[in-house]
């Protein structure tokens, strides 16, 4: 990457203050008749804040007033001593009344960090409604001569495509959702299924209550769930997962801002039979007014029954009582008329 003077090199000779230039290759000092005045170039003065921070060479990256080079740069800089082949203006010449900087050859690429901070707050909004806790910003973490490692990670990597994406430090809630047994219904479906022509009440009770209390936990959990990722709301009894330079994938498709949505709570007030259980019910129902209404029949049979011996049994005393008095009169004719027997 290193450029050297290839263009009658034995016309520079370096000084203690930059460089003497003539015209004549064999005499750059001499006073050989027809000779140009040689040209003094001084050297720019070296920048104290550069830094061989980077992994790409020939360029320099400007952050605020910190530069940035290669370390393999920098030395090429020093040690080939090529004027025009520098990040420093070493002097100027006039060509045609106009000056021209010697040096200053080496590109340098300025990032502005001004911004950093506000969008990294702008992200923490979108965060929260991700359930992320923290992340750490290219800004921020560990620094490297008054550098953000992460910056300078970050830099080296969208400058050089042999060098692999930095990965990323962040930590997630733990929301702590109920354990599997209470969304894996299938063991308590298993011990509670109804056998063929029965009909098991105690195993209804339990899975209906089983069920119950699975569905206030999914609620609970619901809710939670809806309010990190809908309002932003730190979850309650939360822990935290952190993952230290993890790949994450590289598309964002985040939008937030301007965006509007109602939340409500909800809660299971009760649980609906199903159609089997309805079924079953129905049935029970019928049977039982079935039998209600029979037992009413048959009670209000025998009432009639009472009702109708009893009638029976008066008549039978009224027409003894006849013939027992009929039998009295025709007793009392025949003693009158004919005397006592």
């Amino acid at each position: 990457m290193a450029k050297t003077i290839n263009q009658n090199p034995n016309r520079y000779k370096k000084t203690d203050s930059g460089w003497v230039v003539s015209s004549v290759g064999d005499s750059p000092n001499g006073n050989r008749k027809g000779e140009i005045k040689p040209i003094g170039l001084e050297k720019g003065i070296p920048l104290t804040e550069i830094k061989p921070l980077l992994e790409v060479d020939g360029i320099i990256v400007k952050i605020g007033e910190e530069l940035l080079i290669s370390k393999k740069t920098l030395e090429e800089i020093k040690s080939f001593e090529n004027p025009h082949w520098d990040y420093l203006a070493n002097g100027s010449i006039s060509v045609k009344d106009k000056g021209v900087v010697i040096g200053k050859t080496i590109p340098i690429i300025e990032i502005s960090v001004d911004g950093f901070v506000d969008k990294g707050s702008e992200r923490d909004v979108a965060n929260r409604n991700a359930g992320v806790q923290q992340v750490e910003y290219i800004y921020e973490g560990d620094e490297v001569m008054g550098i953000s490692k992460n910056l300078i990670e970050q830099i080296n990597y969208t400058l050089n495509e042999d060098i692999n994406r930095p990965g990323d430090t962040f930590s997630i809630f733990d929301l702590q959702l109920g354990d599997d047994s209470v969304y894996d219904t299938k063991p308590l479906v298993v011990s509670t299924t109804q056998e063929d022509g029965k009909f098991d009440k105690v195993k209804l009770t339990t899975f209906l209550t089983e069920m119950d209390k699975r569905l206030a936990i999914l609620d609970t959990d619901f809710n939670m769930i809806k309010n990190v990722f809908y309002s932003g709301t730190t979850p309650n009894n939360n822990g935290i997962k952190k993952f230290v330079k993890q790949i994450a994938n590289v598309s964002d498709d985040t939008t937030f801002g301007g965006d509007s949505y109602t939340t409500s709570t909800t809660q299971t007030s009760k649980v609906e039979d199903t159609p089997k259980d309805k079924s079953v019910d129905a049935t029970n129902k019928v049977i039982d007014e079935k039998t209600t209404t029979v037992q009413k029949q048959v009670e209000e049979q025998k009432r009639e029954l009472a009702s109708t011996q009893q009638k029976q049994t008066l008549a039978q005393q009224q027409l003894q009582a006849d013939l027992n008095q009929q039998a009295q009169r025709t007793d009392e004719y025949y003693r009158q008329k004919y005397g006592t027997k």
